[in-house]
C-alpha cells in the first residue's frame, strides 16, 4: 500500500479506503479490528509510535453472550449472520466505529483510541491514555480512562483559535516566513492578533 502522504507509514496492511489522511501530519498508523469504521486525520497532527486506533471489534454486552458467534462458531452460523447483518444500517454503524482526529492534534506513545471517538482541534492525548469519549478542542487528556488534565489555553483564546485557526490556510510560504514565531512564541492574549495574521 502506498500513502499519498509520505510522513505516514503503516504498522500493518490495511485497506487504503479506511483512512483519510491530510497534509503535513505524520506518524505510524496502527489500526485494529477494522470493520465499518474509517480513520480520519486532520492537518498538522503528530502521531507517536504504537498508538492504536480501534475501528471495530465491538462485543455487545446487553445480549446473553459477548461471544462473536458470527465469526468463530461455525460456517452455518456465519452464513445466517450475514443475512441478519444485511438489514443493519451500515452508515450508522460506520459513524459509530469511525475515529476523527482534527487538526493540530498530538497523540502520545501507546495511546489507545476507541471506536467512534472525535479528538478536537489542538488537543493533546498523553502517552498510554485510553480514550473512551470525545476529547474537546485544546484539551490535554491522560490516564485510563483518559480524563481532562487541563486545557492548553484559556476559554477566550480557545474560542478565538476555533474561529480563525484554519490549517488549510497555513501555506508553506506563511510557515517559512513565520517559522521562528511559530516554534518559539507562546500564545497569549497579547500576541494572538499576530497569529491571526498568519492564518489570514
Amino acid at each position: 500500500m502506498k500513502f499519498k502522504n509520505p510522513n505516514f507509514w503503516p504498522a500493518g496492511i490495511y485497506d487504503i479506503n479506511k483512512m483519510e489522511l491530510s497534509k503535513h501530519s505524520y506518524g505510524r498508523l496502527n489500526l485494529a479490528y477494522v470493520d465499518s469504521g474509517i480513520l480520519k486525520i486532520g492537518k498538522c497532527c503528530s502521531i507517536a509510535e504504537d498508538v492504536v486506533f480501534l475501528l471495530g471489534g465491538h462485543h455487545p454486552y446487553q445480549t446473553i453472550s459477548t461471544f462473536p458467534f458470527n465469526v468463530y462458531y461455525s460456517e452455518k452460523a456465519k452464513k445466517n449472520a450475514k443475512d441478519i447483518f444485511k438489514n443493519l444500517d451500515t452508515e450508522k454503524l460506520k459513524d459509530k466505529e469511525s475515529i476523527t482526529v482534527n487538526d493540530d492534534v498530538w497523540i502520545g506513545h501507546k495511546a489507545f483510541i476507541l471506536p467512534g471517538i472525535t479528538i478536537g482541534q489542538g488537543a493533546i492525548v498523553g502517552a498510554c491514555a485510553v480514550v473512551t469519549k470525545d476529547v474537546p478542542p485544546y484539551a490535554i487528556v491522560a490516564g485510563n480512562p483518559a480524563r481532562i488534565v487541563k486545557y492548553r489555553f484559556n476559554e477566550h483564546i480557545i474560542k478565538e483559535l476555533l474561529s480563525f485557526a484554519d490549517y488549510s490556510k497555513l501555506t508553506e510560504e506563511k510557515v517559512v516566513k513565520n517559522i521562528d514565531f511559530l516554534l518559539t512564541e507562546p500564545l497569549t492574549e497579547e500576541n494572538i492578533d499576530k497569529f491571526k495574521e498568519i492564518f489570514d
